[in-house]
């Protein structure tokens, strides 16, 4: 079986924060990964405290960045359902011109003012909006969805929809996949979790479409001279050819190197996922507040599952 030499991340950011705003959500998909695992119904209450403190988090962000001489930032907010927050409030707090590209992902349950709003604030700081919206069938017709899809394709850029596929909505899917090509937008179908007819190889995989602009995600170097690119982390991960456990969604990577806290950091609501520069281990826990950018260090852990935007090498 051939080896793994190299795995560089394609996305032309220097460094790529990702941030998990919150566990809540809006609507309660079937289908739900997160619904079934810690996806949190919305509390009021709760929700308004977390704003607060996500107003504080952003501002220790803009410190943190400030210090480097990072010149092209990309932060990808996830949830939950992000838009239940305003935005544009917390990231004005952004007090920093080293962040190039906000990327969020979204139900689109939010009216397309929203959207525009935010893409307003954030053009006033030189920043640019992407945006993966997904369009949850049980919630919203595909009609609804798309006369949104339509609109914000006007502003946001790059723009990906993406759709979960499973034997009861194949129809659905065709459609879904014949409209996002009639406008031309970016689009994904993931196979919903709960199938238990597929394999967990084939469960993980998403089967994705990209413009040729947007291009591919990974970019691998093998023992055997040869090369491969992939458009999504999981096509890189489910590669039979270098698999090393079946079922899950692992490879091995003790002893390479790695460009987490280097390159790349996660964010629980305001806890930051990685190395130290006493501990090279990627899974301290943090404030957001102690956080700073590490030199990339020599995975201590036999497997990873990549869980964020990292290059590796031996």
């Amino acid at each position: 079986m051939k080896s793994l030499i190299r795995l560089e991340d394609l996305d032309p950011a220097d460094f790529i924060i990702k941030w998990r705003m919150t566990e809540m959500c809006n609507i309660n998909c079937s289908y739900c990964i997160r619904q079934h695992g810690n996806a949190k119904k919305i509390d009021k209450e709760l929700l308004k405290k977390q704003e607060v403190r996500l107003h504080e988090v952003a501002g220790c962000i803009s410190n943190f960045l400030n210090k480097t001489e990072l010149s092209n930032v990309k932060i990808d907010l996830i949830g939950g359902e992000v838009t239940l927050f305003d935005l544009s409030k917390i990231l004005f707090n952004l007090n920093t011109d080293k962040i190039k590209k906000i990327q969020i992902t979204t139900n689109l349950t939010q009216p397309v003012s929203y959207f525009k709003n935010l893409v307003n604030i954030l053009s006033e700081k030189g920043i640019g909006l992407s945006m993966t919206a997904s369009c949850h069938y049980e919630f919203q017709s595909l009609n609804a969805y798309f006369d949104k899809i339509k609109v914000l394709q006007e502003f946001v850029s790059p723009l990906t929809c993406e759709m979960v596929s499973h034997s009861g909505n194949q129809d659905l899917c065709k459609e879904f996949k014949v409209r996002c090509e009639d406008i031309g937008v970016n689009y994904m179908l993931e196979a919903d979790l709960r199938d238990k007819s597929l394999s967990a190889r084939e469960r993980g995989l998403m089967v994705a479409s990209k413009k040729p602009s947007a291009g591919p995600r990974y970019k691998a170097k093998f023992s055997d001279g040869t090369e491969e690119t992939y458009v999504t982390r999981n096509s890189f991960l489910y590669d039979k050819s270098i698999k090393e456990n079946s079922e899950q969604k692992w490879i091995a990577t003790e002893g390479y190197f790695c460009t987490n806290s280097a390159g790349f950091v996660y964010i629980d609501f305001d806890t930051a996922v990685g190395r130290t520069d006493k501990n090279d281990s990627c899974t301290n826990r943090m404030p957001i507040e102690e956080f700073t950018i590490t030199s990339p260090r020599r995975c201590p852990h036999k497997h990873c599952s990549l869980c964020g935007h990292m290059s590796l090498w031996k």
